[in-house]
C-alpha cells in the first residue's frame, strides 16, 4: 500500500477510513444489537422485554478491536442514566458481511436453544422449593 507522503493527506485518508468504518459498523450494530440481551433470563427482564425491545433504544457509539474481535459498542440515555451494551464478532469476518450475519444468527439460535433446554429442565424438575402450609 502506498501511503501519501504529505501528513495532511495522510490525515485526510485516516478521517475518510474512520468515517467508512463507522458507517459499516453502525449498520452491523443496528441489525444485531439485540444479541446483547439474548442471555438475559432474569424474571424482571423476561416479564417486560424481549431482546429486540430492550435493544431498540441503543445507538451505535463506537468500536474497538480486541483479541482478534471487533467489538461494537452501543449507548442509551434514559431517565438520567447512561446504559451501555456491546456485541462482537471475529475480526477475520470483517470483509464478509454474510459471514457476520451467519455468526450472529448462530449465536442467537444457540442462546434460544439453551433457553428452551433450561425451560424444559425447570418444567421437568418442578418448582425449586415446595410451599409449606400450616
Amino acid at each position: 500500500m502506498n501511503l501519501p507522503s504529505r501528513t495532511s493527506k495522510l490525515l485526510e485518508l485516516q478521517q475518510a477510513a474512520e468515517a467508512e468504518l463507522l458507517a459499516r459498523f453502525h449498520k452491523i450494530f443496528k441489525k444485531h444489537r439485540r444479541l446483547a440481551f439474548v442471555h438475559r433470563q432474569d424474571k424482571l427482564f423476561t416479564e417486560h422485554w424481549t431482546p429486540e425491545i430492550a435493544a431498540a433504544g441503543y445507538e451505535f457509539s463506537g468500536y474497538e478491536t480486541r483479541s482478534g474481535h471487533v467489538v461494537l459498542h452501543g449507548m442509551e440515555n434514559s431517565s438520567g442514566f447512561t446504559y451501555r451494551i456491546s456485541i462482537s464478532f471475529p475480526q477475520d469476518l470483517a470483509d464478509k458481511p454474510a459471514a457476520i450475519d451467519a455468526y450472529f444468527k448462530r449465536q442467537y439460535a444457540e442462546a434460544r436453544a439453551k433457553e428452551e433446554r433450561d425451560e424444559q429442565s425447570r418444567t421437568a424438575t418442578g418448582p425449586a422449593s415446595a410451599e409449606v402450609r400450616s
